[in-house]
């Protein structure tokens, strides 16, 4: 009970005590959605195939993701760590884009499957409210699988390694309370952001001048900050199962 505890509360912990790293990860956020963005309007305004654009969107955004990623587990567990808003960029964080990578490719090799068999139950039992949730649930059914090896970020930057059995080893026991830590966190943000989207309206970015929107700007700065917070609530959780896991090892 104590771990669950810890493991929920590292990352508003973090947050708490570190809100300029947090506006400097937000930031970064923000600029991770504007370049993903340009990329995506290049892409409409070129004639590119379809899903062209939305590929090289997510393969700009990866850098950042990374940096980011990296630099709120160096916060957790290297606090000491001297460095602005714990930001580097080096081989670790460079190992961190191809673990991202990696982990999206498997993501999407469960979600796909598990969205259209979703999909196919819903239409075969006429239950409109399962089909049209297939997507969400798909994408769940990714979560619960990769949050068996949530620890081995926490080991990347903690060790400078990648141990798929010491992350398996790791979240033994405490499987339950990373999935519930980590689907509640994605459930949160994707509401909020949804919420903050609704209220504030932005128009569409169909061209170059719609990036320039006051209204775009600040629906893209409140999905940044709550994915950034929902990242630091993830991360405590792998974080936190890694450094009890350490010093279990020990």
């Amino acid at each position: 009970m104590a771990i669950f505890r810890e493991a929920a509360l590292a990352g508003p912990r973090l947050i708490a005590r570190a809100p300029l790293p947090l506006l400097a990860w937000t930031l970064i956020r923000i600029a991770q959605q504007y370049a993903s963005l340009a990329v995506l309007i290049g892409a409409r305004q070129a004639g590119a195939g379809l899903g062209v654009g939305a590929v090289w969107s997510v393969l700009v955004a990866l850098p950042f993701e990374a940096l980011v990623l990296t630099a709120i587990l160096r916060a957790e567990l290297k606090p000491e760590a001297r460095a602005f808003a714990f930001l580097r960029a080096g081989q670790t964080e460079l190992r961190m884009a191809g673990l991202l990578i990696l982990a999206g490719l498997v993501g999407v090799l469960i979600a796909l499957p598990a969205s259209v068999a979703a999909a196919y139950v819903g239409f075969a039992l006429r239950q409109r409210l399962l089909a049209g949730s297939s997507l969400a649930i798909g994408s769940a059914a990714a979560i619960l699988a990769l949050a068996r090896f949530a620890p081995v970020p926490a080991m990347l930057v903690d060790h400078r390694r990648v141990d798929i059995g010491a992350a398996w080893r790791a979240s033994q026991g405490r499987y339950g309370l990373l999935a519930i830590v980590i689907l509640a966190a994605a459930a949160i943000e994707r509401g909020l952001g949804d919420l903050g989207s609704q209220l504030i309206s932005p128009a569409g970015a169909n061209g170059w001048l719609a990036l320039f929107s006051p209204l775009l700007l600040a629906s893209i700065a409140w999905r940044s900050l709550v994915g950034v917070a929902s990242l630091a609530v993830m991360a405590g959780a792998a974080a936190t199962v890694w450094r009890a896991s350490r010093q279990t090892l020990s």
